[in-house]
């Protein structure tokens, strides 16, 4: 009985703690962060009311490793559905569903005095049949690094050819002869282009009826091989224009075809956590009241409020592209600027409904750690802290 007394004493039934002030929540959740006891954090942003006012808005913030992010899609793409709990649902699995659900409930039953209230079910959207490839998955990774084995002779000797005329003057002799370099290069891409495609049309019979890529289009491929045959040629012109020698320029033309491919796995598996290194981009719905309707196009400035407003807190702001119904700003990601975010961010949500704003989303990292930062180094009024 004693024992079981001891391990009660480590359980701590007090779940939901109080906070007056945003920032004392804030310190005490990253410092229950560092030992795992922190579940999410309630931001309450209208203080000052001593009863629940018929409309609140609040926040549910938890770690962005119990969260998923806001990419549109993944990395690499998949044919199978998104149902993997540790990664694809994390808003059910990790309770930001559930907690969302019981505090929708609590304001519900504080409006209405009513103890019961209807429940919510949440099922997944059905999903097609598709064919699970294993094999695929695990080759996928490795094909990239066998094309480029495959092709790198082929790109020595291009180099080599062309580098092996000029440095025995050949090329001046034909210039000489009224050849003009439009033709040489011509001349040289189709050389190289018709051996290259022999060998894509065996290739992508191998690859598809080998049984090695056997769901996939064999046009499709073929397409995809040569579009790559075509890169390996241009660049192989561009390293034949650094040599006069042309055993050099073989050797080196390898050497540097197969250099380049090196980065590649390394950018692939960082790419989720390298910084961003130019810009943040800022997408709203666009306001179908800004359309020049005598053109039936969107105008030079789809958003004049919205543009104007952005630009008021970041001047350098500027439109990047009009994609249907969503127009993208490309905001500076200087940190002088970082400061001029958060009263960005206020000015939006709190004029919404007077520029016509249903959301808007920022991309180049992961929407949570970017509103986490921006709460951060903001404050809010009124917290309750959930653990």
């Amino acid at each position: 009985m004693q024992y079981v007394v001891q391990l009660l004493q480590c359980i701590d039934f007090n779940k939901i703690v109080p906070y007056n002030d945003s920032a004392t929540a804030e310190n005490d959740a990253f410092l229950r962060m560092d030992n795992n006891t922190l579940w999410a954090l309630i931001n309450f942003t209208q203080p000052g009311y001593d009863k629940l006012k018929p409309t609140l808005t609040y926040s549910i913030r938890m770690s962005t490793a119990l969260i998923g992010d806001t990419y549109i899609s993944d990395r690499f793409y998949t044919l199978d559905p998104r149902s993997r709990p540790l990664y694809d649902l994390k808003y059910i699995t990790f309770g930001f569903a559930y907690l969302q659900d019981m505090v929708e409930q609590s304001i519900i039953q504080e409006h209405t005095g009513r103890e019961s209230t209807p429940g919510i079910v949440l099922q997944q959207f059905p999903y097609p049949c598709y064919i699970e490839d294993q094999f695929i998955k695990a080759v996928s990774k490795t094909f990239p690094l066998f094309m480029v084995l495959s092709w790198v002779f082929a790109c020595s000797m291009i180099c080599k050819s062309i580098v092996y005329e000029k440095q025995e003057r050949l090329k001046e002799m034909m210039r000489v002869m009224g050849l003009s370099n439009g033709v040489h290069w011509t001349a040289w891409f189709i050389d190289s282009i018709v051996v290259m495609i022999i060998t894509a049309v065996l290739l992508s019979l191998l690859l598809v009826y080998g049984h090695v890529i056997q769901h996939s289009n064999p046009v499709i491929i073929f397409i995809f091989l040569v579009s790559f045959c075509v890169a390996t040629i241009a660049q192989s012109f561009l390293y034949s224009v650094l040599f006069d020698q042309a055993n050099i320029a073989a050797a080196s033309g390898g050497i540097i075809y197969f250099l380049l491919y090196l980065p590649y796995p390394f950018l692939s598996n960082w790419l989720n956590v390298l910084p961003p290194l130019v810009n943040y981009f800022i997408t709203i719905p666009q306001d179908h009241n800004h359309t020049d309707h005598s053109s039936n196009q969107p105008s030079s400035d789809p958003e004049p409020d919205v543009t104007q407003l952005i630009r008021s807190f970041l001047p350098a702001a500027n439109i990047h592209k009009i994609s249907g119904s969503e127009v993208t700003y490309v905001l500076p990601q200087d940190p002088a600027s970082m400061g001029a975010y958060v009263s960005l961010f206020e000015s939006l949500s709190e004029n919404r409904a007077k520029l016509g704003i249903d959301s808007y989303g920022i991309s180049d990292t992961s929407l949570e750690e970017v509103i986490e930062f921006l709460y951060f180094i903001s404050g809010s009024s009124q917290v309750v802290f959930v653990r």
